[in-house]
């Protein structure tokens, strides 16, 4: 869903290009007695970076329509994304061009299993784009990620190690 918490404890009405009936009905009920969810087990990623956003929920900023939210989850699903650091450079100050053009990235591999998701057509990355403008200034982030904060779901194949100015490779496969 893209959501900072439990779905089903969300506001139902925010998640209307959500097309699967059952569970928008469940969801609409749980809304309507004000049933709360508590998983213990259940886990919910935070913001590895500061100023980092979750990309659904920055996408409903937008006011858009059903159909152009239905779109997007598309284009997010089939690039993986949760929150914006999944689609930035490394230093955090602009938006990868490969994931403007909607192709996959290459060099960073997800830990999390996530559903599989065909590509979306040429008219719908064209709505992707418009979208990731609204984040930029001049091809940067109007608000650049700051420092890595957290542990992060994605695994980066070759990364620079600013304390000995050292870059690493990652080999063999990798551990979760």
């Amino acid at each position: 869903m893209g959501s900072s918490k439990l779905f089903l404890n969300t506001d139902h009405t925010k998640y209307s290009w959500i097309d699967t009936e059952w569970l928008k009905s469940l969801w609409e009920f749980t809304n309507l007695v004000n049933l709360q969810f508590a998983l213990p087990s259940n886990w919910l990623p935070s913001t590895p970076r500061e100023h980092d956003i979750f990309f659904m929920e920055y996408l409903q900023t937008l006011r858009l329509s059903s159909k152009q939210m239905d779109l997007l989850n598309q284009c997010d699903m089939y690039l993986q994304v949760i929150m914006l650091v999944d689609i930035v450079s490394a230093d955090g100050t602009y938006i990868l061009p490969e994931a403007k053009q909607g192709n996959q990235l290459t060099g960073r591999k997800s830990r999390l299993t996530s559903p599989r998701q065909s590509r979306p057509d040429a008219a719908t990355w064209k709505l992707w784009q418009l979208q990731l403008m609204h984040l930029e200034r001049y091809e940067r982030l109007v608000e650049p990620l700051g420092s890595w904060v957290a542990h992060h779901y994605q695994q980066w194949e070759v990364f620079w190690d600013p304390s000995d100015e050292s870059i690493y490779q990652e080999e063999g496969p990798m551990t979760v």
